[in-house]
């Protein structure tokens, strides 16, 4: 996931089977694209939930997904 246009050859860098998101302009290398900054934690945060039923999602990247929205959250926090 990135905002830079640098990320774009990230993007290009990984394998096909990555989950690449870009945040704000749309990318032609990234699967998904986020309008904003502001939509990145309610993107996340989503993953994270209970309520996703996506088979190939197991406990342990629910747990993961949480714990790096739980960070997110913090620095949030403390930037404000």
């Amino acid at each position: 996931m990135g905002d830079d246009t640098t990320d774009e050859d990230m993007f290009r860098a990984l394998p096909v089977s990555a989950i690449t998101v870009k945040v704000g302009t749309v990318s032609e290398k990234a699967k998904y694209n986020l309008s904003s900054q502001e939509d990145v934690l309610p993107f996340l945060e989503g993953l994270s939930g209970e309520n996703v039923s996506y088979e190939t999602t197991s406990r342990g990247i629910k747990d993961k997904l949480k714990a790096t929205v739980d960070f997110f959250k913090g620095l949030w926090t403390n930037k404000n």
